[in-house]
């Protein structure tokens, strides 16, 4: 399979988080996504939340001559990238709890327009970035899907 339009793309990539997100926690924790208001000064530091982006590479390449259709495939790459908060001194535990479940979500995993999703990983953040109010721990997924336009 392979997407026509981008968006439904990254909705599918979005849903594969969201779904899990929500199926591990019974009340799902704040979750930022571009292009959805949302605001930390809302939040106190003893609040968890998520930080969510999908960022396609500059680089995309044809992947077949156009058909009788006159359409052709094109293999988009990115990388989605999930930001996790948790309180600064008993949240890093609970960030390599909420790591563990996202990882879930793209570990050996495909959408429906079958994107797929390799070096998965958890990538602590720099005492620096842990200064603030929140510790962070993000979890990174590289993606691969094809569209055809």
């Amino acid at each position: 399979m392979s997407y026509e339009y981008i968006s439904d793309a990254v909705s599918d990539m979005f849903n594969l988080f969201r779904d899990i997100w929500k199926d591990e926690y019974d009340n799902p924790l704040p979750v930022e996504v571009p292009g959805m208001d949302f605001d930390t000064a809302d939040l106190t530091p003893v609040e968890v939340w998520a930080r969510w982006r999908c960022d396609h590479s500059a680089e995309q390449g044809q992947a077949s001559l156009a058909g009788g259709n006159g359409k052709r495939k094109w293999q988009r790459d990115g990388l989605i990238s999930i930001e996790l908060n948790t309180p600064p001194n008993s949240g890093v535990t609970q960030a390599y709890e909420l790591a563990e479940v996202v990882l879930k979500a793209y570990q050996g995993k495909r959408t429906a327009g079958d994107a797929w999703f390799r070096n998965v990983r958890v990538v602590e953040s720099s005492p620096q970035e842990n200064s603030g109010v929140w510790y962070k721990i993000y979890v990174f997924a590289e993606f691969t899907y094809e569209q055809i336009s």
